[in-house]
């Protein structure tokens, strides 16, 4: 399962970083009116360096992948019947909006209603991303990726993942009011639920499936339980720590930084399983 998931490590990286990079951007933009006071306002612009960082490792990640950057210009070739075209479309668009975001929000530091305007816009392109993304996976003679579970997965991985370093953004800005912790929490839980409900959904269906030439993944599912069940543990751990900020005693800057952690390595364990249970109709 590892070797799988190793030869797939680009698309990996780019898979996680990604969309949770500009989730967590649109969630700081719509909610950086919250931040107590000028300074922090600006704070968090300066801040939303980080979830950008994140969109562009991903990115490289995916140029990787690539094997020659020079394949990119290629890649746009089946917009709209294409998946895959559909996914760098998607993303291309995202990120050239974050980038856009950015860039004004550091040198013209606008106020609440552009930043809300930039954060829905980016919520919204970062959901499809992830759907963008998991739609690419659907592919009829894989049966294992087939149907909901990828875009699901990606879509509640997004939601995790952005919204765990979302709260670590507007922990360090002070932007925690009781809204900030009920749009993070909600969108933490979902996101959390989620995560744990697809992948041991997606095993149940990847041990019951059988190649026409005979193959199965029994000797696998092992291995898929036993990841999916580590995942999950992080998976909720991120969930209750984004969760529990702004209502326990505990510094919310220490528990957006566990959750933030947390939801990397369930976000990593889960498309390991994802990866490793590739199994064709006709081939082994």
């Amino acid at each position: 399962m590892l070797t799988a998931a190793s030869a797939e490590m680009p698309l990996l990286v780019f898979s996680i970083l990604v969309p949770a990079g500009l989730v967590a951007l649109g969630l700081t933009g719509l909610l950086r009116g919250l931040a107590e006071g000028e300074a922090n306002a600006k704070k968090l612009d300066t801040l939303a360096l980080i979830p950008a960082v994140v969109v562009l490792v991903g990115l490289a990640a995916s140029v990787f992948h690539l094997g020659s950057p020079a394949h990119m210009l290629g890649m746009f070739a089946g917009l709209g019947s294409s998946p895959l075209s559909n996914e760098i479309a998607c993303a291309g668009l995202s990120i050239a909006v974050a980038a856009v975001y950015v860039v004004f929000a550091l040198v013209k530091h606008p106020g609440t209603g552009a930043h809300k305007g930039f954060g829905i816009a980016l919520l919204v392109l970062g959901l499809a991303t992830a759907v963008m993304t998991g739609l690419a996976y659907a592919i009829r003679t894989i049966p294992t990726w087939d149907g909901a579970f990828g875009w699901a997965g990606q879509l509640c991985l997004a939601l995790l993942a952005g919204s765990a370093l979302a709260a670590l953004m507007l922990a360090a800005g002070n932007a925690f009011g009781k809204k900030a912790t009920n749009v993070l929490a909600a969108c933490a839980v979902v996101g959390g639920i989620g995560v744990i409900a697809v992948v041991f959904a997606q095993g149940s269906v990847a041990g019951s499936v059988t190649s026409s030439a005979g193959a199965t993944l029994s000797a696998l599912m092992g291995d898929y339980t036993t990841f999916a069940a580590i995942g999950s543990v992080f998976a909720a751990i991120a969930a209750g720590c984004t969760a529990a900020c702004g209502r326990v005693k505990v510094s919310p800057t220490v528990l957006t930084a566990v959750a933030v952690a947390c939801a990397i390595v369930a976000a990593v364990l889960v498309r390991i399983d994802f990866y490793g249970i590739y199994l064709t109709v006709g081939l082994a």
